[in-house]
């Protein structure tokens, strides 16, 4: 894994990319290999970023919480439906039970 991983000029902050959309993109976050992945940079980083697809669009980022143990939704407010914003924190909050 360390091959993937780039190191930055900013301290402290290392980038791994996502490559080429894979076939079955949602079947390889789902997975149980997945999980162990994240468990690997957990013991290796304070803090890990992931950037998902939007909630409401495809199932990456209902997938991405199931192996993430904390998360952030970010939203922006001039773009986006009060209503739409509620259905993806309500999306997002039931697949992380």
């Amino acid at each position: 894994m360390s091959e993937a991983i780039t190191s930055t000029e900013i301290d402290n902050l290392d980038l791994l990319t996502a490559g080429p959309v894979p076939p079955n993109p949602s079947e390889l976050i789902g997975s149980e290999r997945f999980k162990e992945l994240v468990d690997m940079f957990n013991k290796r980083y304070d803090i890990i970023i992931v950037d998902t697809p939007p909630v409401n669009t495809v199932t990456d980022a209902q997938l991405y919480a199931r192996a993430i143990k904390d998360s952030l939704l970010v939203i922006d407010s001039e773009k986006n439906d009060k209503n739409e914003v509620k259905k993806a924190k309500n999306t997002y909050g039931k697949s992380r039970q």
